[in-house]
């Protein structure tokens, strides 16, 4: 498989979020994926933005009614400023990370998913899709954020007006928190396995010696 590298940071990354019945696409909205934890290639999103693309439908039509694929479908591009082209990146069959900011502009794709798998009649759509939304996960993007000021990408000033507004967590609920708590260990479990792995590289090669 040959990978092309397409310049450019969160600011170019966007997703089309859609709900199909045998490949055809019947809600849909988009987003920008604006940033993300590691920056550069990240393990997932941080900071989604709602924004209308409609460049994205027709792409993403011919994409999956090719595959003739039903239920929730996340499909990433990557906007090549080289080309004025969006390329893309990947394909979602499941729920995504930031369904709840779709939930909180009018689609409730797991919703739809459940009516769908038990034979209903999908919800009706909203009039109009609120896009005045934005997702955040805290506990990886104040680190996104901080990479980002040290490059020079943003500042201090600019990361903290991105935040204000119209927010949807991504498990933060002050009605249910123990979801939070499971983020944060999740989180910290990583950052210490990976520690100690590069811990494990740096002794083992000069932990092996052999005697006669």
């Amino acid at each position: 498989m040959i990978q092309e590298v397409i310049p450019g940071n969160g600011g170019v990354q966007y997703s089309i979020a859609t709900f199909c019945e045998d490949g055809n696409i019947k809600k849909w909205m988009t987003a920008r994926r604006k940033r993300q934890y590691p920056i550069d290639y990240g393990l997932g999103s941080s900071f989604v933005e709602a924004v209308n693309v409609p460049d994205l439908l027709p792409l993403a039509e011919k994409l999956l009614r090719y595959m003739h694929v039903s239920g929730m479908v996340e499909v990433e591009f990557k906007y090549d400023e080289r080309d004025q082209q969006y390329k893309l990146l990947d394909i979602n069959v499941r729920p995504w990370g930031w369904h709840t900011l779709c939930i909180a502009c009018g689609l409730d794709f797991p919703y739809m998913q459940y009516c769908w798998a038990l034979g209903h009649t999908l919800p009706e759509p909203p009039d109009s899709i609120d896009y005045s939304y934005r997702w955040v996960r805290t506990i990886t993007d104040i680190p996104a954020g901080m990479q980002e000021i040290r490059k020079g990408i943003t500042s201090p000033l600019a990361y903290l007006q991105s935040l204000r507004g119209k927010t949807a967590f991504s498990v933060l609920d002050w009605h249910d928190p123990l979801p939070a708590f499971g983020d944060v260990y999740v989180v910290a479990s990583r950052v210490i396995r990976g520690k100690l792995k590069r811990r494990e590289s740096e002794v083992l090669p000069g932990a092996v010696s052999t005697s006669t």
